[in-house]
């Protein structure tokens, strides 16, 4: 039976009344209060005006109210519209604009960039700060009445109304909105339930920001609708709190991306008798990578280090986002695992046309996990959905055992001569070295040779090197074409709230500075 998000974590809230569904800081949240407190939440929102199909924006950290927002404001019927904190309050007012967004929930800490952007022009006619809401919230929540969760369950919304508009992290400089619908998110959960090997006692570390899908839906929605545990932090920082919180909750699953287990591979070792207390009473089970791709270096210096199994995974926003995993028992390095249960996948030439096992082609995906289109964009989504497949714009090859091998990005490949270079190839060669602690590579334009890549390098705290080091270090691992016409070092790299380079400013940095 379809059933709409509210629908679907009442009736996991029945099963799980008494279970811990949310620990943060000192709290432990059963999944009866949780109910509760998104019941009273939806009463003030109710009271200032939400209705069946409004947009309302979440603008807050990891905290149990994330979770209590965005549950009642979706038994309301309304949509989420996320808003990643790290976002410019330029970026916040256009997706405000963009959204149509009536109601802004925020917290103290935001308030000021709040109010910076609402002084604009928006559409937003209310704003709520959290923080003022919260003891109401609670006091009101205390009751053990367990007739509430068949209330929560009578939502205004269907199957395959708008949940929410995540807008996507505009590497290219563009916003959009795509919008995902109760059934594209329950059915992407669902599929990572029989992915994942869930144990009724597991606990995910949710340490991500929940604006990102990524997070959203691996450590928010798959934990409750499963009667699990997530474990919510506000930030990554410290990282001894967030081993603390591992060891104190006995967190299970550690969900992070390739930058952090990369500096977790990085950090100065510990002392031996911490090493061997790690190792003895470690609770994690596995660790999920997923929102970049994750070096195979970083992978397996990770596993070496902390023996814990990494399993990379892959994904997109438009596709709710899961599409493929990398199962415990059945892996590949360097691949980022099988299509996910329901998800049917498959490369294609640029003529549309499929191609052989071992070749390179845009990977498509199809399955109720894909969004049902950009907001305010047909053009675009009718460009990027054809027949109900998704053109993901990634670059990909399936082996013999239908593993999918992402080679990067379509609109980042560099023609060099007329040989295809994928940038994430010569990046993996450049983050090998043990003095890049980042990099990019892009393509610029060059008279003789079309398109040559240059590259962009961040060194490790306290090292040096030389372009004509790293340049004879590469030799050896790719050929020459693919080698960086130029290297240029740099303090850091632009990146969005999703921490996701912005290779466009890159190449335009590059071509206003070089004539190749």
């Amino acid at each position: 039976m379809e059933r709409t998000i509210p629908q679907a974590i009442a009736a996991s809230a029945e099963r799980n009344s008494y279970k811990t569904a949310i620990i943060y800081e000192n709290k432990k949240i059963s999944y009866l209060k949780l109910i509760k407190q998104a019941l009273t939440f939806a009463e003030t929102l109710n009271s200032v005006g939400v209705r069946s199909g409004d947009c309302v924006a979440v603008y807050l950290s990891n905290r149990p109210e994330y979770a209590v927002s965005v549950l009642a404001a979706l038994h309301l019927g309304a949509q989420i519209v996320p808003l990643n904190t790290r976002l410019s309050p330029d970026e916040i007012h256009y997706i405000l604009n963009d959204s149509g967004t009536k109601l802004l929930i925020t917290e103290t800490q935001f308030i000021e960039t709040a109010k910076a952007t609402l002084h604009r022009k928006t559409p937003v006619q209310r704003t709520l700060n959290i923080d003022e809401k919260t003891e109401e919230i609670e006091r009101w929540s205390c009751s053990e009445d367990s007739s509430l969760l068949s209330v929560f369950k009578s939502t205004p919304s269907k199957p395959d109304s708008v949940a929410l508009i995540a807008y996507t992290s505009g590497t290219t400089g563009q916003l959009k909105g795509a919008q995902l619908t109760h059934k594209n998110l329950l059915s992407n959960a669902y599929a990572c339930l029989k992915t994942i090997p869930i144990k009724p006692n597991e606990n995910f570390l949710c340490i991500l920001p929940l604006a990102h899908t990524f997070p959203f839906t691996v450590c928010l929605l798959t934990p409750l609708l499963s009667g699990t545990t997530t474990t919510m932090l506000a930030s990554v920082k410290p990282f001894k709190r967030v081993m603390k919180a591992v060891f104190k909750n006995r967190v299970t699953i550690f969900v992070g991306i390739p930058q952090l287990y990369r500096a977790l591979t990085n950090a100065p070792r510990p002392g031996f008798f911490s090493r061997m207390m790690f190792r003895l009473f470690n609770p994690l089970r596995f660790c999920i990578s997923g929102a970049d791709p994750l070096p195979l270096d970083v992978l397996v210096n990770f596993e070496n280090r902390f023996r814990v199994p990494l399993l990379e995974g892959y994904g997109l926003t438009e596709a709710s986002p899961v599409v493929s995993f990398n199962r415990l028992e059945n892996r590949k390095k360097s691949s980022v695992g099988l299509p996910l249960e329901g998800v049917e996948i498959r490369i294609i030439s640029e003529k549309g046309e499929p191609v052989p096992r071992g070749e390179i082609g845009e990977l498509c995906v199809k399955g109720d996990n894909v969004m049902l289109g950009y907001l305010n964009r047909p053009k675009e989504t009718c460009e990027c959905i054809k027949e109900g497949w998704l053109l993901t714009g990634d670059m990909a090859k399936l082996d013999e055992d239908g593993f999918i091998y992402i080679v990067g990005r379509k609109k980042d490949m560099i023609s060099v001569k007329g040989l295809k270079l994928y940038p994430q190839e010569v990046e993996a060669v450049l983050l090998r070295h043990p003095s890049v602690e980042d990099c990019v590579v892009v393509g610029v334009s060059d008279s003789h040779s079309g398109e040559v890549p240059v590259a962009a390098v961040v060194l490790a705290k306290d090292c040096r090197t030389s372009s004509e080091e790293l340049l004879s270090y590469m030799r050896n691992h790719i050929a020459d074409y693919k080698l960086p016409r130029k290297i240029v070092f740099t303090d850091s790299l632009p990146k969005t709230a999703t921490a996701k380079v912005r290779r466009y400013e890159i190449r335009a940095l590059f071509t206003s500075q070089f004539s190749l």
